[in-house]
């Protein structure tokens, strides 16, 4: 070990451009195959997922005793007799980490107004802000909604939990238009709210009012639970959300059944292996290149070592150790480098690239570029050893 480190101090001193040519190349060959991983798993999950036919809006979890069955292209979802409540679906958000939240859109909630006498008809609609790391309004039924008079909540009126309101300005079967105003305060759920907008029957769609998510009630009932359109959703991600409803309803929810994005790195295990082993193969006969004018510079010292009793296969050994040692240390200083400063960038481009980097697909990663790059080195530094030292010796002398 000590002729280790004092070899790769002398080549540092000795030969400092290939040092610095051999560090650069196992950088670039580190992240080119990184790289090149994670670009061939994105485009492997986006041709997947567009393949995926199920139609997951219309899956849904419900609540109590299964009353039906329904079938829709690739899903199956329960009619439930019971309902839920807004407490306890906040708890399920809560046990969800943000790599699940990330993976989908968000939620779409239909709300039971029964129990306070409304007719209406409200639904909530939730999506991960990223940047925030919290779930707020859907952007995209932001972008699509009008208010007919006044406006809808902010962002900032709905993470706070303020308490203003979307109302619908006509009647409701035997239910009057509601006699208020922009700017009035009604009183909703038990609580006081001021109405900063309201909507013809025209503009309403599928609402009636709107409020924001966090100025709800726990007790607030929720008849079922829906995955919002745009993102489709993981087989993980799935899971997760099932594990959470289970652990918070217990046998009070109805899961439902649908096909989803398988996209673990098994799924495209094979072409990944190829892709892996050609490319450190490339930069390992780069390195191997570089190394072997190394080790041709240490005949005369290594000739010297064996004469006073080091072997052949010792010498050897303390080669393949200084090259695979230096990559081994390149390699983590890469990856972390990879993970930590490049990958978050990178996912601008290629939205799906995180879902491949786990610490199991690094150390595979790591296996497969050590390992091809033990081999060759290996065959490179027996072929330059003499099986004599008085021969190595005299070429040393020669050159």
């Amino acid at each position: 070990m000590r002729y280790i480190f004092k070899n790769i101090k002398t080549s540092l001193k000795t030969n400092i451009l290939i040092s610095v040519l051999y560090t650069v190349c196992t950088a670039a060959a580190v992240l080119a195959v990184l790289f090149s991983h994670g670009v061939y798993q994105n485009y492997s999950t986006d041709t997947y997922i567009s393949e995926i036919s199920a139609d997951q809006e219309q899956a849904y979890y419900s609540f109590g005793e299964k009353l039906d069955r329904i079938e829709n292209e690739g899903t199956v979802s329960y009619v439930g007799g019971g309902k839920g409540t807004v407490g306890e679906f906040r708890r399920v958000l809560d046990l969800l980490d943000d790599e699940t939240k990330e993976s989908f859109t968000g939620f779409f909630l239909s709300y039971s107004l029964k129990q306070y006498g409304m007719a209406e008809w409200m639904n909530g609609r939730l999506e991960y802000h990223t940047e925030d790391h919290r779930y707020g309004l859907y952007r995209e039924y932001l972008d699509n909604t009008r208010v007919t008079y006044g406006r809808y909540f902010t962002e900032d009126e709905d993470f706070s939990g303020a308490r203003v309101a979307v109302i619908r300005n006509y009647p409701i079967g035997e239910n009057p238009a509601p006699e208020v105003s922009v700017g009035d305060k009604i009183t909703l759920f038990g609580a006081e709210y001021e109405v900063v907008g309201m909507w013809s029957e025209s503009d309403a769609g599928s609402d009636d009012l709107a409020v924001p998510f966090a100025s709800l009630p726990d007790d607030m009932p929720i008849k079922g639970v829906h995955f919002l359109e745009g993102k489709v959703i993981t087989t993980k991600a799935f899971r997760a959300v099932n594990e959470a409803m289970k652990q918070v309803f217990g046998d009070n929810v109805n899961i439902p059944e649908m096909e989803t994005a398988d996209v673990t790195e098994t799924k495209f295990y094979a072409s990944i292996v190829m892709i892996s082993v050609a490319l450190s193969a490339v930069a390992a006969i780069t390195l191997m290149i570089l190394f072997r004018y190394i080790v041709f510079t240490r005949r005369k010292t290594i000739s010297v070592l064996r004469l006073a009793g080091c072997t052949r296969g010792r010498a050897a050994v303390m080669f393949i150790a200084e090259a695979v040692g230096v990559s081994v240390l390149i390699f983590g200083l890469c990856a972390a480098a990879y993970h930590f400063l490049l990958l978050p960038r990178l996912t601008y481009f290629f939205p799906k690239i995180t879902e491949v980097y786990t610490p199991q697909t690094y150390l595979y990663i790591f296996g497969v570029f050590t390992g091809v790059l033990l081999l060759t080195m290996t065959v490179m530094v027996l072929t330059q050893l003499d099986r004599q030292p008085v021969d190595m010796f005299r070429r040393a002398g020669a050159k």
